[in-house]
């Protein structure tokens, strides 16, 4: 949809379920991965170009799990992506390469939290283990960076391959930069569950509510030091699925 002049750029229908469609973060190209429950044939990752919608590449991928959440990351500059398709086997692929050239990847580490890309095309892994979080170069298994806290900790690598965001149980979260010695970044709010690129806004939605309270959808802004709230009365009583674009220059949220 063209958010400016609110006509419908175009659409699809998709025969089977598939998973959310992520977009590329330089824009122009979508994934999409589409699972039958009732085949062991595995899943197919589908590339779209934006806005036309019309298939890029296909690629049939016999491993995927649907015990697992597969997930899909691009690198920062849009020119390959992964997937994790079952604990701890991560497939690489360029985008624009019609040939089934990939990578496969074997973690020994136990508690693989995440994957990403780094803007030097590496694969990361977030291991999360205990009080202790730690970012694991994916084919040599060497330690990229670490960090320690004094509660249960994990950790979700951003969009731009260098930002991660680490949250202890009902406490603050922690932007670092993977690789350097500057301090975290602190967000002193109740939120967030998603960032923007780099980590400069951050969203999250307030859970279930009680009846009559409001579903809240709390926005934090680094730049501005501004934590601001949606609040939607009449809109049941689940938490909002929500979203941040690359920029964080927009926020949306989804009611059940």
């Amino acid at each position: 949809s063209a958010y400016h002049d609110d006509t419908l750029a175009n659409q699809i229908t998709i025969d089977e379920i598939f998973d959310q469609p992520i977009a590329s973060p330089t824009g122009g190209i979508m994934a999409t991965l589409t699972t039958n429950r009732y085949s062991t044939l595995g899943g197919i990752v589908t590339l779209w170009q934006i806005p036309a919608l019309k298939p890029l590449r296909t690629l049939r991928i016999p491993e995927v799990s649907m015990d697992v959440s597969n997930e899909i990351v691009f690198s920062p500059d849009g020119e390959k992506f992964a997937i994790l398709v079952s604990p701890p086997i991560v497939k690489i692929f360029p985008v624009n390469e019609n040939s089934s050239l990939e990578m496969t990847l074997t973690d020994q580490v136990a508690g693989i939290g995440d994957i990403g890309i780094s803007p030097e095309g590496m694969i990361w892994m977030v291991n999360c283990s205990g009080t202790a979080v730690e970012i694991i170069e994916g084919s040599s298994g060497i330690s990229i960076d670490q960090w320690y806290f004094d509660k249960s900790a994990c950790g979700k690598l951003l969009d731009d391959g260098i930002s991660l965001a680490i949250s202890e149980p009902y406490q603050n979260i922690h932007i670092y930069k993977v690789r350097e010695v500057s301090a975290p970044v602190i967000v002193k709010a109740p939120c967030c569950t998603v960032f923007s690129a780099d980590g400069s806004v951050g969203a999250g939605s307030n859970g279930a509510a009680s009846s009559g309270d409001p579903i809240v959808i709390g926005i934090w802004q680094q730049q501005f030091w501004l934590f601001q709230k949606w609040k939607y009365h009449q809109e049941g009583y689940k938490e909002f699925d929500v979203a941040v674009s690359s920029t964080g220059q927009y926020v949306a949220a989804s009611s059940p």
